[in-house]
């Protein structure tokens, strides 16, 4: 998954350094990058953001050292609604999929070399 970090700038600065901004327009078909995507900047950031990748690495660390504080705190639960039932309940850690343990960006950064918005049939 680390070589499709940089799939969509490599495929923006490909399309740029395409460009012949002295030739006749209508010779040359535009590349597929369409700058103004609502979403360029933040895939962008997503993908080769360094500030992103150390945020990631100091949030897991955080997680793992409160679920350890956890584990060895049978009374303590993450669920206030379960209350005292939760020491009943075996340990379990839930999370959400999108951009917490998977990594979507090459999905958007298709969509927008694409041109295309989210879709939920996509």
């Amino acid at each position: 998954m680390k070589d499709l970090r940089l799939f969509l700038m490599a495929g923006i600065f490909a399309a740029a350094s395409s460009l012949n901004f002295d030739a006749d327009p209508s010779a040359h078909p535009s590349p597929r990058v369409p700058m103004a995507h609502d979403g360029l900047d933040a895939t962008l950031w997503l993908q080769v953001s360094a500030e992103r990748d150390a945020i990631c690495k100091q949030l897991w660390m955080l997680a793992q050292t409160r679920l350890e504080e956890s584990l060895h705190d049978p009374s303590w639960s993450g669920a206030l609604e379960q209350g005292p039932f939760a020491l009943l309940l075996p340990p379990a850690v839930i999370v959400d999929i999108d951009e917490t343990v998977l990594d979507n960006s090459p999905y958007q950064a298709r969509l927008i070399l694409d041109g295309e918005n989210y879709a939920p049939k996509s």
